[in-house]
């Protein structure tokens, strides 16, 4: 994972926590493995 990654999940984690509110993130290697979460997640086959 790199350096980017990283900085874009602390700024959305603290900016839920500002408002009280919480989004399920999932961290994935590659982009087909990000592909096939969002599907599942979406009820997509």
């Amino acid at each position: 994972m790199g350096q980017t990654a990283e900085k874009i999940f602390l700024a959305v984690k603290e900016e839920a926590e500002k408002q009280n509110k919480q989004i399920p993130i999932t961290m994935c290697e590659t982009l087909d493995e990000a592909v096939k979460i969002a599907k599942k997640t979406a009820g997509i086959r």
